[in-house]
């Protein structure tokens, strides 16, 4: 009885199997595998081969299936089953194993692929990482270095100041602007007044200094909250003052203030290594407001002739001056101008006057030549009014060759073939930037070989500007020229840089003491103070000295009473052509007084 009910559960697995497998086999992906038909069959087999086996114990069951009449016959019905079906489960199996193996395969390779996949992934997340985080590196950086490009665009290097791009875009943000409608700002246009002589004779390292230091001291005034200070270039400087007040006339008075304010602080000494240096400054100013709708060229031109006016007006440095618009008509006529000297040198309209320079005891010992301009449409110019122009036109060294050739041609030939107890002294005048060339020696040189120079002895005379450049150096210079004959006189004394002890250091054979100490010296007390000092000093180091413009009897018996032997001026004569000073020569003037 237990084996009929195993039997029967083996009969009812094998249903339940052969079912799973036919239903399984209806699946597209399992229908069209190699050798599933020869497995269904193979169970399907089996399966009859249970049934059998089941209804041999059920004879009234026996009607269901074939089966033989004898127990051999039904042994072998069910062999022969199980056989086929068995055979047909290893075919079916046979076939299917490559596929299954080939799935096996399959899976292997994807679980590999994925785990490969994976720790790609990995990888490339972390890459992706790295380079994110790079990026937002190089992002900050370059975001850094924009900054950096935009304040380089915006700010000179040197000072650190707003240069005049940013000027530019604060006067449109000031013009534009509502809240200033109605207040009066300020423009200022400030230029150094020796800047370019500091610069030239003691090197764009010291100049650059200045420029450092000036750009302090107006970083430290105390103005109006609302300022703009910036650096144009070169040695030129900007400020702007903002809603400084709506009534004009009150608004004009405080930068009155301002103007005076940024002199004085700019005008103290500057101490750099052993020099001691003044860089006062000019001041152009044009006053504007929000509803006048100027436009920022207009206001930057304005305030810029406004500063050449401050820098043409006096020689007196250190001024400024407000923007009016007749100075415009100045400026174009200044500027023409300097393009008329250039075309008079080419046309040779300079021309030169001489000036006697006498001793005490009446004899003329010297001329000096001093250059007149005579012009095509305006009669003669004299070289107070195109001087200052040459020199801002870079013309002053073609000038100062000029005088020099001329001088020394004029005089050759008008005394060469005369009778002189000693050689006359030719004086002549030479800029600071034409003395300080190096081949300036050996320009005079050739020049002097041009002549015979039989009863001439030429004197270059040189400003006090000359002597903040390298000490040895212009003494090295003075002496070659002395080699050559030359001699060297310092002139205007006392209105520079110079002290008593450059002229102890240097070669000069004579010093000009000049006018403006000669002009109040019977009523000023400091000018007769200062002139006592200086022939003082130069009497003890065995100096000559000449007082220029001399041109009253009673300044030259003051001068006298002190030791001074020489003079130049009005008393004496007037400047005048060459010719007419021969009359003088032998001339004895404390006589004819």
């Amino acid at each position: 009885m237990f084996d009929i009910f195993l039997e029967v559960i083996g009969a009812i697995l094998a249903t339940v199997i052969f079912y799973t497998i036919y239903c399984g086999t209806r699946h597209p992906l399992i229908q069209n595998q190699p050798g599933i038909k020869q497995i269904t069959i193979g169970f399907g087999l089996l399966l009859l081969s249970s049934f059998i086996d089941i209804t041999d114990n059920f004879p009234t069951l026996n009607f269901l299936v074939i089966i033989g009449d004898t127990e051999l016959e039904a042994f072998i019905e069910k062999a022969v089953g199980t056989t086929l079906g068995l055979l047909f489960l290893s075919s079916g199996f046979r076939l299917w194993l490559p596929s299954i193996h080939e799935l096996v395969n399959t899976r292997q390779s994807l679980n590999i692929l994925t785990i490969e996949l994976d720790e790609r992934v990995q990888r490339r997340s972390i890459e992706l990482e790295r380079s994110n985080n790079n990026l937002k590196i190089e992002i900050l950086e370059r975001k850094k270095i924009e900054k950096q490009l935009k304040h380089q665009a915006l700010h000179d290097a040197l000072t650190m100041l707003p240069n005049r791009s940013a000027l530019i875009d604060f006067l449109e943000l000031e013009i534009s602007s509502p809240d200033n409608h109605d207040s009066i700002s300020a423009l200022f246009f400030l230029d150094l007044d020796n800047f370019k002589q500091i610069n030239d004779l003691l090197g764009h390292q010291l100049g650059d200094s200045v420029l450092e230091i000036t750009a302090k001291r107006l970083n430290g005034l105390s103005l109006t909250k609302n300022r703009f200070i910036g650096r144009l270039g070169g040695d030129e400087f900007v400020l702007v003052m903002t809603d400084i007040h709506p009534d004009p006339h009150f608004a004009k008075e405080l930068v009155t203030k301002m103007a005076q304010q940024v002199i004085s602080a700019l005008d103290r000494p500057i101490y750099l290594y052993e020099h001691k240096l003044k860089a006062s400054c000019s001041i152009g100013i044009k006053l504007f407001s929000s509803k006048s709708q100027e436009i920022v060229s207009d206001l930057l031109r304005q305030a810029d002739i406004a500063l050449y006016d401050a820098k043409g007006k006096t020689k007196i440095k250190g001024g400024f001056s407000f923007f009016h618009e007749d100075m415009q008509s100045i400026m174009i006529e200044r500027v023409n101008l300097a393009r008329e000297i250039h075309d008079a040198l080419e046309r040779k309209q300079f021309y030169l006057h001489y000036q006697p320079q006498v001793s005490s005891d009446g004899q003329v010992f010297g001329l000096e030549a001093l250059l007149r301009w005579d012009h095509p449409t305006r009669d003669i110019i004299g070289p107070d009014e195109f001087i200052p122009i040459a020199e801002e036109a870079g013309l002053i060294d073609k000038l100062g060759r000029y005088v020099l050739h001329n001088a020394l041609s004029e005089c050759s030939a008008f005394f060469d073939n005369q009778v002189l107890a000693t050689k006359l002294k030719i004086a002549v005048n030479i800029s600071p930037s034409h003395f300080l060339q190096i081949d300036f020696v050996n320009q005079v040189k050739e020049i002097m070989d041009s002549f015979e120079l039989k009863n001439c002895h030429l004197v270059l005379e040189i400003t006090e500007s000359v002597l903040i450049q390298n000490i040895d150096e212009i003494s090295e210079k003075m002496e070659q020229l002395h080699k050559l004959g030359v001699g060297i006189s310092l002139d205007d004394f006392g209105t520079g840089y110079s002290s008593l002890s450059y002229v102890q250091r240097l070669p000069f054979d004579t010093i000009k003491i000049d006018r403006s100490f000669i002009r109040d010296i019977n009523t000023n007390s400091n000018d007769a103070a200062i002139v006592d000092a200086i022939l003082a000093v130069t009497a003890s180091l065995g100096v000559s000295v000449i007082a220029e413009g001399v041109e009253t009897r009673e300044q030259q018996d003051f001068l006298e009473q002190r030791g001074c032997e020489n003079y130049q001026g009005y008393l004496f004569g007037r400047p005048t052509f060459l010719i007419d000073c021969s009359q003088i020569l032998n001339l004895n003037i404390t006589d004819s007084a």
